[in-house]
């Protein structure tokens, strides 16, 4: 019963989160983070440096180290805490914070953009959630 609660809880971002399933057709991972099982998804036909947080789904590109699951984990905590809130409140600053990143950043160094992007609102909250230390 709690789990479709909890679904429900963040039916906007896990209804996006099926449909990406459906379209980019993932592996499934699993790995553990402090002691609890975390199953993520990799994209394999879209290959690259990316992660999303959805409901109960996260996606990347490409096969991931600890910081980014538990980045992305910090985001699932977002989502649970904000239910229909999270794509307004997190979701589309942190694809807008991404696309300004890509378009006027592309002079900077591999390390400048990262601590760019991870050093502000809602990417820095993820990362705090996660455990991950930058």
């Amino acid at each position: 019963m709690l789990n479709i609660l909890l679904f429900l809880h963040q039916l906007p971002q896990n209804i996006i989160g099926c449909i990406v399933y459906l379209i980019v057709n993932p592996k499934r991972y699993r790995c553990s983070l402090d002691g609890q099982w975390q199953t993520y998804y990799v994209a394999q036909r879209f290959k690259g440096s990316w992660g999303v947080s959805l409901g109960s789904f996260v996606f990347f590109g490409s096969e991931r180290e600890l910081a980014g699951i538990r980045h992305e984990h910090g985001h699932q905590i977002q989502s649970l805490y904000l239910g229909w809130l999270y794509l307004l409140v997190v979701g589309i600053p942190s694809f807008v914070r991404c696309i300004f990143d890509i378009l006027f950043h592309k002079n900077w160094t591999t390390e400048e953009r990262i601590k760019w992007y991870y050093s502000g609102f809602p990417e820095k909250w993820a990362d705090k959630l996660g455990g991950v230390q930058r």
